[in-house]
């Protein structure tokens, strides 16, 4: 997408932090561009990222790091990942403040990392932010900015604050998704359910491409490539918490083609409320960068699928497709109170369509040593 206002932006912020760097910092940093392994990996798991992570850098090098990460958000984007980060303290506490080495392991809202590609004076270039529940990557060359995958959740995805209100930083999302469906005359309704139970996460979890026939992974699969006896337990009591049956969830499979309700089938109103609904989520992106995806859908049609109690009182899933748009959105795990929105586009993720890259499967590394290391870092969680 054109966006040289935020271009410039970005490339003055990564340039004022790399300039305090020590050499040893900057070995940790600041990866080459060309290096399409790293630059297609990523994590919204708590896991160990190659990178800076903020608990190593000095109070004024973190102020950059943020500084770097609020030039590729819009206000509410950045308000919306400083909630996301500070959950992981409400999460400590709900977890009963495992016992852990350190805290650099394990919930520690210091533990999101930076990570340069290339050399933002000299370009194409990129850079990545990134941690539990949050990942956001850019890819910039010249003007252009690419900023898929985006993936924003929350754990818990709502608390309790003094007064009896609720803190639900995303609840805007779900809202609107629910009152879309609602609008709906019952044909386009019934062409929008896929499945009366939502899938146990994000169908495509954080896979370097979009594939059809995808279905979810588990948190050991997402971070060390392999199953685990302890996510089939969670993954089957999840089923039968909502009634998720294997006809469900093949139902649920990535399909060829987009599926659910075209948007051309919707009257006006659910159409406008359709529109909505895809704003309030590239509203996370300055509005230079929402605006040129918006200008690249034009008037083709999307897809809205929708998986769960249509009212929304139990797991709720739902998916948006679009002219190299795919959307997805699951509120499923910890009893319908943890929140992931992923956001990709399946041609151009990475800025493979502005470095001209083919895409690449980079499949998580199955080293034990690593695992163990995690395992006792998270106390064996890694929701």
């Amino acid at each position: 997408m054109l966006a040289p206002e935020t271009a410039r932006s970005m490339a003055a912020a990564a340039r004022d932090l790399l300039g305090t760097t020590s050499r040893l910092q900057r070995r940790r940093i600041q990866f080459d561009v060309g290096d399409t392994i790293e630059r297609s990996r990523w994590f919204f798991t708590p896991d160990r990222r190659r990178g800076l992570p903020l608990l190593d850098m000095s109070a004024h090098q973190q102020q950059l790091a943020l500084r770097l990460a609020a030039t590729g958000l819009s206000e509410p984007g950045y308000n919306a990942a400083n909630v996301t980060m500070a959950m992981e303290n409400v999460l400590d506490r709900r977890e009963g403040w495992a016992e852990r080495r350190s805290r650099q392991s394990g919930r520690n809202p210091m533990r999101y990392t930076v990570a340069l590609f290339g050399d933002p004076a000299l370009g194409p270039w990129g850079w990545r932010f990134e941690g539990h529940h949050l990942s956001f990557r850019y890819l910039v060359a010249g003007d252009a900015v690419s900023c898929t995958p985006l993936f924003l959740g929350s754990n818990p995805a709502r608390v309790e604050l003094p007064g009896g209100r609720m803190l639900s930083h995303l609840e805007a999302v779900p809202e609107q998704a629910i009152a879309l469906l609602a609008s709906m005359p019952e044909s386009a309704h019934q062409r929008a359910v896929i499945a009366p139970a939502a899938p146990v996460d994000i169908v495509t979890a954080n896979r370097s491409m979009v594939t059809s026939g995808d279905t979810p992974l588990q948190a050991t699969e997402m971070m060390f490539g392999h199953r685990s006896a302890e996510w089939d337990r969670i993954f089957a009591g999840m089923r039968q918490e909502y009634g998720l049956r294997p006809e469900h969830e093949e139902a649920l499979r990535l399909p060829d083609q987009p599926d659910g309700v075209s948007s051309d089938a919707l009257p006006a109103e659910a159409r406008a409320r359709l529109d909505g609904l895809l704003d309030a989520i590239l509203a996370l992106v300055p509005e230079e960068v929402a605006r040129g995806y918006r200008a690249r859908m034009g008037e083709g049609a999307r897809h809205f699928a929708w998986a769960g109690p249509p009212d929304g009182s139990s797991a709720q899933y739902f998916r948006i497709w679009g002219p190299r748009l795919l959307i997805e959105y699951s509120n499923v795990q910890d009893h319908a109170n943890h929140m992931h929105l992923a956001w990709r586009d399946p041609v151009g993720d990475f800025g493979r369509d502005l470095l001209g890259e083919a895409p690449v499967e980079v499949r998580p590394s199955r080293r034990s040593i690593r695992e163990r290391l995690v395992r006792r870092a998270t106390g064996g969680r890694f929701g």
